[in-house]
């Protein structure tokens, strides 16, 4: 019997992918709803595959949980319902079903990745590593969008407040010259003028 370990947060899902597989007679599985209670169990026992949810709620992915699985040698299918994701893993050809999927699917994922898995992991551990390291270089470039939004919204503050200053300056001279206290005349110093 095989051992999978499920990682999914959602409780309707988790139950359906372990009720699919253990009622085939050839699954023994364990789940878990975050990549911390995974890596705990991870520690205890070793399974000979792991089902993720490529996004896992908490401050660690299921593609970085994956990244720690795969270095253990066990493969894994991703599943997700993020269509950005989805067609990530589809250019990377990593396994992994989009959902909502059906049963049907999912059991002929895990037997074609388990059959796979000992000639495919050396080359879904490289594709991880790509595909983490395009992430990553979308997070450091979105990182720089932010910043540099920062930097331009902290401009248009310094414009704006320059620009009411300055209304506020012509609205004052534009009263003044209004009640004819706008600047005095200058006056004659050598006296009145003789006629």
């Amino acid at each position: 019997m095989r051992q999978v370990l499920v990682v999914e947060n959602y409780p309707a899902i988790c139950l359906a992918i372990h009720d699919a597989l253990e009622e085939t007679g050839k699954f023994r599985v364990s789940t878990a709803p975050t990549a911390r209670t995974a890596l705990a169990l991870l520690a205890l026992e070793r399974p000979d595959l792991a089902i993720i949810d490529a996004v896992l709620p908490g401050r660690f992915s299921g593609i970085e949980l994956a990244g720690d699985v795969i270095a253990k040698d066990i493969p894994v299918v991703f599943i997700t319902g993020e269509p950005g994701i989805n067609r990530r893993l589809d250019k990377f050809k990593i396994p992994h079903l989009g959902k909502p999927f059906h049963c049907d699917d999912l059991l002929r994922q895990v037997s074609r990745t388990l059959a796979e898995s000992a000639r495919n992991l050396q080359e879904v551990r490289q594709r991880l590593r790509r595909l983490t390291a395009e992430m990553a270089n979308e997070r450091t470039q979105l990182r720089a969008v932010r910043e540099r939004s920062s930097e331009l919204v902290a401009r248009a503050k310094e414009v704006s407040a320059r620009a009411r200053a300055q209304a506020r300056r012509s609205g004052e001279l534009l009263r003044k010259a209004e009640t004819g206290s706008a600047r005095p005349r200058p006056r004659n110093p050598r006296g009145p003028a003789e006629d």
